[in-house]
């Protein structure tokens, strides 16, 4: 049985705020794409997403630990609360349920949510540190979250104007972030 610690160390490492943001732009996808009668298929979408953000929230932290444990020391991982392999083993979890539950979706949500979890642990643990195409993926995943909502209601098309207005803010605040931090 796990213990209280343990959950609320998971959760904190979630960013349980990003998540729900992430939730809340597939939902938003959604309704810009018509609900329609596909309102059970957009929530597990939410649900989906917000498994695969938390995940990728989670192995971000598990190849940063080093630099955590000098810039955010109070991290989970980086104080030692939390051990690498359980935050390892939780992302897994984390990425296989949300697309386990893309699947019952559609054929394209399941494929999107496998390609953007994929993706998203080759973020962590390549394009990171790769100037300006870390930058892309980061935003390309952002951008990602209308289509999947629009995927999950049968109708992206309607959803493809505000991922490309995602995409082109996101990629301008990493630059601007990236700056920053030099």
């Amino acid at each position: 049985m796990m213990n209280k610690a343990l959950i609320l160390n998971l959760l904190r490492l979630s960013r349980p705020i990003n998540v729900l943001i992430t939730a809340l732009s597939i939902g938003v996808a959604g309704i810009i794409a018509g609900i329609g009668d596909n309102g059970w298929q957009l929530g597990l979408a939410m649900i989906s997403a917000g498994l695969i953000a938390a995940a990728a929230n989670t192995v971000n932290d598990y190849y940063d630990i080093d630099i955590d444990r000098i810039n955010k020391p109070e991290r989970p991982l980086a104080s030692g609360a939390l051990e690498p392999f359980t935050a390892k083993f939780a992302a897994i979890v984390e990425y296989l349920l949300g697309i386990s539950l893309a699947a019952f979706i559609s054929f394209p949500a399941f494929a999107m949510a496998t390609f953007f979890s994929a993706l998203t642990w080759l973020y962590a643990s390549y394009f990171k540190r790769q100037p300006l195409s870390g930058n892309a993926v980061v935003s390309l995943s952002t951008a990602a979250a209308f289509i999947y909502g629009g995927i999950s209601v049968h109708n992206f098309r309607e959803t493809i104007y505000p991922a490309i207005f995602a995409f082109f803010f996101h990629f301008g605040r990493e630059i601007i972030k990236d700056i920053e931090d030099m």
